[in-house]
């Protein structure tokens, strides 16, 4: 993984490792450019598809809601 704007080497990903999950909670753009140095299998999930589906599941689309709060409010993305 690298730092889009500085070009700094941030870590290796491993099998099941995952990438982007702080664009997908805070509607912020990804910070980071992800390189596979062999064949990748990506799953990617789309923000608004998935919360049209958690509609249908009030805890998931409430803890989808306090993840993007403690990010976009809070600062947190622990």
């Amino acid at each position: 993984m690298i730092h889009r704007r500085s070009l700094t080497y941030i870590d290796e990903l491993i099998k099941d490792d995952f990438f982007g999950e702080l664009a997908f909670f805070s509607e912020k753009p990804r910070r980071t450019t992800v390189k596979s140095r062999d064949f990748t299998d990506c799953f990617i999930l789309d923000r608004w598809a998935f919360l049209d589906k958690a509609e249908s599941y009030e805890d998931v689309l409430s803890l989808y809601w306090k993840i993007n709060n403690a990010i976009n409010d809070e600062n947190d993305s622990s």
